[in-house]
């Protein structure tokens, strides 16, 4: 039937006939049946391109029409429109297509697929494309279509990339996340289309060129391409678009990292371009490569030295390489080539460095810095060839002139004097030594040996000379050694080293050096060797110390020295405070590195010289285990290369790779270098390195990076330049993040004594220093939003962000400080409007220091006489610290003294030991009492306010009355609490210090009495102080709601009353009139008592309540008295209409109660509507909804309903009193939230009433979910039986008794929590019943099915359907499971063998029914049946004997019935079989398999053997219909890994059986490809991206395994072919294309590679082996030259049809391997030539001589085989087949070579190793001549060809040659 019938009948009839229903049936009726999917696509395809027309075709009831009587494949429908004619030319048609589909559906479920590949009629798929493009993201859910998107958002190699989430999730929707369509347009450019297909790609461009990028780099090169130009255009427009992101792009990062990992050769030819392009970007390419991680890969190109060489320079200078030994690598890898690229390099970058300071010139490229030049310099000199030598004297001189330091530094005599030292006489180095024995022996002292080194340094004896020279050296080369002295030597060594530094004996060029090496040494542990040498050896020179200024400022910042030699630092100081006559500042400069005083430690550029900030404290007592030390070169660079190159996708490896690496001497490097080269620069990698320190595992590790981050934290924050370097504060800030990060965020606290936040901001206010500190403060307290322990509301926390809002609101910030705050509060999720700031800064004024300096200090030592008591500095020091660390400075100001004690007029120090002792008790007796007492005080105070002030509006007035009360109270308090012990602590504290400083004998017990006596009262008044100031902040902490709902009330103009307190009162008849409270608030009488607490110190109270009505928030509030007095004369009214209110209700509430108790109904329901119940109720909403203030009211009652509810008896009352919460929670949702809070979250045991529970629940005001979890919460925190109980009836109730008012879900939680308990617990029984009373109703137990008379069908039928039903509900647990299998299995039924395989039959034939509605698959009875056949298999195990058979059987049974059901299916339902349930039943299997390994372990080889082989059994070329599930099988994540990983490789044979019964399925399409059709290409597709996984993660698989799989490849799959010879065991591959590379000389190329399959078994089946090997050994018979053309060649027509040939292609792929083994092994043992290889090539030689143009094809194919990677194999058949084209007596020969190799070559990548290296050889050598004859017949038609192999292989000179031949 002509298929486009009806369409042209509709077509014909007009678009009327698609909305008539009696015109569709005129022209479909009679055709029901015969109508197919052909034929609707020519109705759709007419419809949708007759848009244009008048035609209104209404689709949608055609559509209606034909799919309710015929059922079609709409798949297929789409399929037909690839039809000649058809096309659609607007968004209509393409509705056409789309309604074919619901909306629905067509969003999720439309088949893109289907548009993929090219068309016959590729101008309608276009015209479809074209349409679809232009649709926008919300009208299609492209990310759920597209099969093979170009990105994902669960990468997770993009996490740590800035921005990567939100930039990926706006990609994944878009139209263009397809590798599919981008492979299809790439093919459409083959059409007379390509111009359209370019515009579209414009389009893609401009739209989203991230896809366009990414999708086009992904998209595979087409094999079909005529002359390659369409690659050439992809290639165009990928380096155009990776411009284009390195270029600067808000989305480069995501791009470029994932471009990074699908084709990092592609971004290195972009950055080469750039680079080329401009030499400027440098610094650019450079950011590029360490964002993605890949400046080492980037590094090892070859494309172009000097590109590597600039960048490497530039990367040394940023310390990301050791540039001196990249260097070497490259020079010993490369030799001349590199060493030329490097003169070429340094020749140019000087020139450019001249041009720029003589003519300013601006430089086009990067300059070196000097010392860049300098390490080129110093490896050119050790490898410099002697050619090159002038050029290399050269540069340097040219240098000298372009970096003046240079001249200075003379390099070429330093190098000279290397040279020298170098080759100094063996007899200079013994005498050298000999003196240096006599030393340590005590022959000589260390004064004769310096006299003796001086001596020779003066001397004019050459050889003296050259042997004091060889002493220096020495001295400086056992630095390195040092932690392997004795301690008399270390001693002798260091005293030494300083004396020849006191002496200036060390000259000038290494004083520097030796400087360094001291400062280093003082740095390290206080135990090391180090640092006791840089002790003893400073101590011998700092004398001169006042030379060398910033030196001395670098000793002061060493935190041990200070401690272990306070004299030394007390003598820096000194000399400091003096003027300097000579300062040496270039040895200065050397000693602390290069204009920093410690660049290795500090991020700081200048030392500290002032101490601003005392509140950041680092641990000075920090072990640091055995010292310091810096790992060795080759380590080092290991630990740096993993740093740069560690990211989410392969932290797991890095991380063990770094702990095997680092020991635990390195830690203290490692933190450092984390800390100040990466953390502090880096933030946007902090998750990457604190991932990394925690899959490390090293909690010491993380002790030292925390201490480094406090150390260099401290220096940023007292740097003199942070407040003006925005660099620095930078630098602050990262930190900041940073130590919040591995603290906070990891609920680890910051302790006080390290880092004081509140006194850090208050020391930035007093210094002007907030610029610094608040966003150090502010980025550190960010990362608790990801901590559960320190996020809001945590104390600490929030007294923090409370003096932070104080900031905020009162002091006057910069915009941007401000904004700091803001973005930690809303981080946080805190509401700044909502914190209640400190009052800190009220009194606190901006200061500069007010503590003296060292230098007053000194001074001021001097004016207390101190060297009358003692001349040791140690005391001096100590009292210098101990006044710096004064609570109080002032107080000295205040103390009494007796004017009479020739102790305090002789002895000033006297009276600054009293000021010590007294401060110190201060502090102490605050932390003790004052708290302590503010707390109690500011309680009871605010208690005794609360109620007296219930009904007083002004807030002021009560904030007054609670201060007066407040002084008085905590004034006694603390006398009472604390005087004596103040008088008994001034004494000890005095006493001890006056030890402490021996100052015993002037200072009597008389004179301690008298002091003490004279200044207690003054002591204690200052604690007192603090007491109040600290009670007075707690009392307006407590009260601070009470003043704000004043103040609220007042705003609103409405009365105040305190309800709280109005319900409860309840005054006796006896109170007095006068005390009682008044609605018009506290009266003047009452007041007074207030007044009357304050008289004892009136004047403090009025000072300070004078202080806080100066406050502008005070200014704010407060009104005047006159105001007040309006206020409650206008509302006394109202507030006499809300007395009147409560009165009402009162009554409402009394008369239920008794109609209650009168009325005979027993349930709510029975009222009717005139009862006076009802009446009651109805009244209570009118009556609150009067006064203003009802929502208060509502709020009281609901408390006093509730409680009524609990006390209630019947269930009419419970009913009743649940209507009216009802009502009221209807009226108000603050009532209702407080009465729903009340009633899930209190803890007061009376709400446990299940009666009334019942009922709430049942009117809803209680939410079962909610009530559930906090059940849960209770019972799992308390176990409290009263709980239990509760919630055990609770449940039972709801669940069960009707009406049921639950499920099972509802509780899940809690009944889950039930299940821990019940199995560990033997008590608990109510909860054994019930969680009993659940299991039996959710399934039916084996024993109770047993029960009945079952047929044995029917018996085995319930076990899988109660088993289905135990699996899929939620409250399912192991244990559950479990019970049901061991039942189950313990049944003697199942122990039958025929029983067990009808139960499995009757379970699988359950599973792949289908869903008789919906069509689809019963997912939840195939999970279950998976995991009853792996729990089956688990508890068949004997734990006593593993191997037991029994299991093997059992597993066999099992998968033999899938089996069995799957083929009967296959053979009923032919072309209709699903394979859908048995994939899916399979995949669970292997899922469920993977879950309980651990149990399986003994089984596990005997599983996955068996399920080897049933994929065997299944295998596609017995049941094509299963292919696809079959092949996704084989290659599953939890089955090929765990077979290819299984021990001893015994899961190899079974994975290559299975692959070979792949191509033997395979072979017949492939030999006839016209039988391809797309579904098989798509099968095709899948085998290769096998392959390619193989290929990667399995390579030895395939390595060993080749010749077996390569002999069941068909000869026309060439790319499959090659993807298995590029397989590999693990080694590193030599450059095939490397001129130099000799083949011969590889290590590898001696070893014979493992060969698993077995090549020789088709010799012995055709008789042939034997013949070989007599023709091999004897060269006889003559006539085996003729037997072999007779072997080699089927005898069978049936076997030449099925293979495709009449040649046998294994027979000669065998024979040829094993002649050239043979030829090997004999070589091998005669090492000449004999008869043996003369035979082995005269059987080649004849056989590509004497067979037709087919047999030498598969002749040379079979040698093609064996060029794999390098092993003796390989280097034997390249050089045959070498020979062979080489010998070659006639041209067919050396083309039907070359035709084998080309083949080969041109397909898709990966190649070869050996064909690459072949190929290679074959055209660079001459002696092949393989392109001398351009003019042969080879050249015909393939001119392009060879054109393009020979730019690919050929070098430049030799390309040209070819090209004017």
């Amino acid at each position: 039937m002509d298929s486009s019938k009806y369409a042209n009948i509709i077509k014909n009839l007009g678009s009327r006939c698609t909305s008539s229903l009696e015109e569709l049936n005129s022209i479909f009726e009679n055709d029901i049946g015969v109508i197919n999917e052909e034929h609707i696509s020519r109705i759709v395809g007419m419809m949708a391109s007759d848009t244009e027309t008048d035609n209104k075709w209404d689709h949608i009831f055609l559509y209606k029409y034909l799919f309710e009587r015929m059922s079609f494949d709409v798949v297929k429908i789409i399929k037909g429109l690839d039809y000649e004619g058809f096309m659609i030319n607007d968004q209509q048609g393409l509705k056409v297509i789309f309604d074919l589909y619901s909306n629905e559906k067509v969003k999720n479920e439309f088949p893109m697929e289907v548009l993929w590949g090219r068309w016959e009629n590729y101008k309608g798929q276009f015209s479809i494309l074209k349409q679809i493009v232009s649709l926008k993201p919300e009208f299609m859910n492209f990310s759920n279509i597209y099969t093979n998107p170009i990105i994902t958002m669960d990468n997770p190699s993009l996490i740590n990339v800035s921005s990567a989430k939100s930039v990926v999730s706006s990609l994944v929707g878009q139209v263009w996340n397809s590798i599919d369509l981008m492979e299809t347009l790439l093919n459409l450019l083959e059409t007379d289309l390509k111009n359209n297909v370019l515009e579209m790609f414009q389009i893609a461009s401009n739209q989203s060129p991230e896809l366009l990028l990414l999708g086009l780099v992904q998209a595979q090169p087409l094999p079909w391409s005529k002359n390659g130009e369409t690659s050439k255009l992809q290639k165009s427009m990928i380096m155009n678009l990776v411009g284009l992101f390195l270029n600067g792009h808000p989305s480069a990062s995501v791009v470029l990292m994932k471009l990074w990992q699908i084709s990092p050769t592609d971004l290195i030819y972009g950055l080469l371009n750039i680079y080329n392009n401009d030499r400027s970007q440098l610094s650019r390419i450079l950011d590029i490569a360490q964002e993605i991680k890949g400046l080492s890969q980037i590094l090892e190109t070859k494309y172009d030295f000097e590109f590597v060489i600039d960048l490497a320079s530039l990367a040394s200078r940023r310390d990301y390489l050791n540039l001196e030994k990249w260097l070497q690598e490259r020079i010993s890898e490369f030799g001349e080539y590199f060493i030329k690229a490097c003169l070429d390099f340094l020749t140019d970058k000087i020139t450019c460095q001249i041009e720029k300071n003589e003519k300013n010139v601006p430089s086009p490229c990067v300059l070196l810095a000097t010392e860049v030049v300098l390490i080129f310099i110093k490896v050119l000199f050790k490898n410099i060839p002697q050619q090159y030598v002038d050029t290399f004297k050269n540069i340097i001189f040219l240098a000298y002139r372009a970096y003046p330091k240079l001249a200075n530094m003379n390099i070429m005599e330093s190098l000279q004097v290397q040279q020298q030292y170098a080759n100094m006489s063996q007899e200079i180095e013994n005498e050298a030594g000999s003196y240096f024995e006599k030393v340590y022996q005590g022959e000589i002292s260390i004064n004769q040996m310096v006299e003796l080194m001086k001596a020779f340094k003066m001397s004019n004896n050459k050889r003296e000379n050259e042997v004091f020279e060889y002493m220096i050296k020495s001295i400086f080369d056992e630095y390195q050694y040092l932690m392997n002295y004795p301690e008399k030597e270390l001693i002798m060594t260091s005293a030494l080293f300083g004396t020849l530094i006191q002496q200036k004996i060390i000259s000038q060029d290494f004083l520097g050096t030796a400087l360094k090496y001291i400062l280093a040494s003082l740095k390290q542990d206080i135990n090391s060797n180090y640092y006791k040498f840089g002790v003893h050896a400073l101590a011998q020179f700092k004398n001169r110390l006042s030379e060398w200024p910033k030196y001395c400022a670098c000793l002061l910042q060493i935190v041990q020295l200070q401690q272990t030699n306070p004299e030394i630092i007390a003598f820096i100081k000194n000399i400091q405070s003096q003027e300097l006559n000579t300062v040496d500042t270039n040895v200065d400069k050397i000693a602390i590195g290069n204009d920093t005083f410690d660049s290795e430690d500090s991020l700081i550029k200048e030392p500290i010289t002032n101490i601003i900030f005392t509140s950041i404290k680092v641990d000075s007592s920090f072990d640091y285990n055995e010292g310091y030390e810096i790992p060795v070169e080759n380590i080092k660079d290991k630990i740096l290369f993993i740093v740069n190159n560690v990211s989410q996708s392969n932290l797991d490896s890095k991380a063990k790779e770094m702990k095997g690496l680092l020991k635990e001497n390195y830690y203290r490097w490692f933190s450092k270098y984390l800390v100040v080269k990466r953390a502090s620069i880096e933030p946007n990698f902090h998750s990457l390195y604190i991932s990394l320190l925690d899959a490390i595992e090293l909690p010491s590790l993380i002790k030292y990076v925390i201490h480094e981050t406090y150390v260099n934290i401290y220096f940023l924050l007292n740097s003199k330049n942070c407040a003006s370097s925005s660099s620095e504060r930078t630098l602050l800030k990262n930190l900041g993040t940073w130590l919040g990060g591995i603290t906070l965020a990891k609920n680890k606290p910051i302790k006080h004594k390290n880092l004081a936040f509140k006194e850090l901001l208050l020391e930035g206010y007093d210094n002007n220093l907030l610029i610094v500190v608040i966003p150090f403060v502010c980025k550190t307290l960010e990362q608790v939003k990801y901590s559960t322990v320190f996020k809001p509301p945590n104390p600490w926390l929030m007294a923090i962000i409370r003096l932070l809002v104080e900031f905020y609101n009162f002091v006057d910030l910069k915009l941007n400080l401000k904004f700091e705050i803001e973005v930690l509060l809303k981080n946080l999720d805190v509401d700044i409007t909502k914190i209640e700031p400190t009052s800190m800064l009220k009194d606190r004024k901006t200061k500069t220091i007010n503590s003296i300096t060292e230098q007053q200090l000194a001074k001021e030592y001097e004016k207390m006489n101190l060297g009358k008591l003692s001349q040791s500095s140690l005391l001096e020091s100590q009292l210098l610290m101990d006044n710096e660390n004064l609570v109080f400075p002032a107080l000295g100001q205040y103390l009494s003294f007796n004017q009479n004690s020739a102790l305090f007029n002789n002895y000033p120090i006297a009276r600054k030991i009293v000021q010590i002792a007294f401060d110190n008790t201060i502090d102490e007796i605050i932390k003790v009492f004052v708290d302590r007492s503010a707390i109690i005080v500011s309680i009871v105070t605010s208690e005794l306010i609360k109620k007296d002030f219930s009904f007083e509006p002004n807030e002021e007035k009560m904030r007054k009355a609670a201060y007066m009360m407040a002084q008085n109270l905590v004034s006694n308090f603390i006398i009472v609490s604390c005087k004596e012990e103040l008088r008994g602590g001034m004494y000890t504290f005095l006493t001890n210090y006056i030890a402490k400083y021996k100052l015993n004998e002037i200072f009597s017990d008389q004179d301690k009495v008298i002091v003490i006596h004279d200044n207690i009262d003054l002591v204690f008044s200052i604690i007192e102080k603090a007491a109040l100031e600290k009670t007075i902040l707690c009392i307006d902490d407590n009260l601070a709601n009470s003043y704000n709902t004043r103040r609220k009330h007042r705003e609103r103009g409405q009365p105040f009353v305190d309800y709280n307190s109005y319900l409860q009162m309840n005054y006796p008849p006896s109170f007095p009139e006068a005390l009682r409270l008044k609605q018009s608030g506290v009266t003047n009488q009452q007041f007074y008592v207030y007044e009357e607490f304050a008289k004892p110190s009136q004047e403090m109270i009025e000072r300070n309540y004078r202080q806080l009505i100066e406050s502008s928030l005070m200014k704010q509030e407060i009104p005047n008295n006159l105001k007040a007095q309006i206020i409650n004369q206008e509302n006394a009214k109202e507030s006499h209409q809300i007395q009147q209110c409560l009165e009402k209700i009162n009554q409402i509430i009394n008369e239920l109660e008794k109609a209650i108790k009168e009325s005979t109904e027993k349930s709510f329901t029975e009222l009717t509507e005139k009862n006076k119940i009802r009446i009651l109720i109805n009244q209570i909403l009118p009556t609150i909804s009067k006064p203003n203030s009802s929502e208060e009211i509502t709020f009281h009652l609901s408390q006093k309903i509730v409680q009524l509810l609990y006390k209630s008896e019947i269930t009419l009352e419970r009913e009743i009193y649940a209507v009216i919460i009802e009502s009221l929670c209807g009226f108000s949702k603050k009532v209702k939230g407080e009465v729903v809070a009340w009633l899930l979250y209190s803890e007061e045991e009376r709400k446990y009433d299940i009666e009334v529970t019942y009922i709430l629940l049942k009117i809803k005001l209680l939410n079962h979910v909610e009530l559930d979890m906090q059940l849960a919460r209770l019972i799992e925190n308390n176990k409290n039986e009263v709980v239990i109980n509760y919630a055990t009836d609770l449940i039972k109730k709801v669940l069960f008794e009707e009406p049921k008012i639950a499920k099972y879900k509802d509780y899940i939680n809690t009944i889950r929590v039930f299940d821990n308990i019940s199995q560990n617990s033997t008590s608990y029984d109510k909860i054994k019943n019930l969680l009993k009373d659940i299991n039996l109703s959710i399934y039916t137990p084996v024993e109770e099915i047993d029960k009945n008379s079952y047929t044995i069908d029917q018996k085995f039928n319930l076990y899988f359907t109660e088993w289905i039903k135990l699996y899929k509900s939620q409250l399912t647990s192991e244990k559950l499971q479990a019970e049901y299998i061991i039942q189950l299995y313990e049944k003697n039924e199942l122990r039958n063998e025929n029983n067990s395989s009808l139960f499995f039959r009757i379970c699988t034939e359950y599973c792949i029914v289908l869903d008789p509605q919906t069509k689809s698959i019963n997912v939840d009875a195939i999970n279950s049946y998976a995991r009853l056949i792996v729990l089956y298999i688990r508890y068949s195990i004997d734990p006593n004997d593993p191997n037991d058979t029994t299991n093997k059987d059992i597993i066999t049974r099992i998968l033999s019935v899938i089996v069995l059901v799957l083929v009967n299916t296959h053979e009923k339902y032919q072309n209709d079989f699903n394979q859908t349930p048995f994939y899916r039943l399979f995949s669970s299997l292997l899922e469920d398999l993977h879950r309980y390994e651990k149990y399986l372990e003994p089984v596990n080889h005997q599983i996955f053997s068996a399920m080897s082989n049933t994929f065997h059994t299944l295998q596609p070329l017995h049941l094509p219909g299963f292919t696809f599930s079959w092949l996704e099988l084989i290659s599953h994540r939890l089955f090929m890994p765990k077979l290819l990983y299984a021990e001893k490789q015994k899961g190899w044979p079974y994975y290559q059986r299975l692959l070979i019964d792949l191509f033997k399925f395979f072979t017949p399409f492939l030999i006839n490809s016209n039988e391809m059709k797309d579904s098989l290409s798509t099968l095709y597709t899948g085998t290769l991206n096998l392959f390619l996984v193989l290929l990667h993660d399995f390579p030895e698989f395939l390595s060993e395994h080749y010749f077996g799989l390569i002999d069941a490849i068909p000869s026309t799959c060439i790319q499959l072919r090659n993807l298995i010879l590029c397989a590999y065991p693990s080694m590193r591959m030599p450059d095939p294309f490397d001129p130099s590379l000799k083949i011969e000389s590889l290590p590898e190329i001696n070893q014979a590679p493992v060969i698993l399959s077995d090549y020789v078994a088709i010799l012995n089946a055709n008789n042939f082996k034997q013949d070989l090997d007599n023709f091999l050994n004897n060269r006889k018979p003559v006539s085996f030259f003729f037997e072999i053309n007779r072997k080699i060649v089927y005898s069978s027509q049936s076997d030449i049809i099925a293979n495709g040939t009449k040649y046998n292609v294994p027979l000669i792929n065998s024979l040829v391997l094993y002649v050239g083994i043979q030829d090997i092994l004999h070589s091998n043992q005669t090492k000449n030539n004999d008869i043996v290889p003369s035979a082995s090539k005269e059987i080649y030689k004849y056989l590509i001589g004497s067979v037709d143009t087919e047999g030498a094809y598969y002749f040379l194919s079979a040698f093609a085989n064996q060029l794999r990677y390098p092993n003796s194999h390989t280097c034997y058949f390249i050089n045959t087949l070498l020979n062979l084209f080489a010998d070659a007596e006639n041209e067919t020969i050396k083309e039907q070579i070359t035709r084998v190799l080309l083949e080969r070559i041109i397909v898709n990548r990966p190649h070869p190793w050996g064909l690459l290296y072949t190929l290679s050889k074959l055209t660079k050598e001459k002696k092949y001549g393989f392109w001398t004859d351009k003019s042969s017949n080879k050249f015909n038609e393939t001119e392009n060809l060879y054109e393009s192999v020979a730019s690919v292989i050929l070098d430049k000179a030799q390309y040209s040659n070819f090209l004017n031949k």
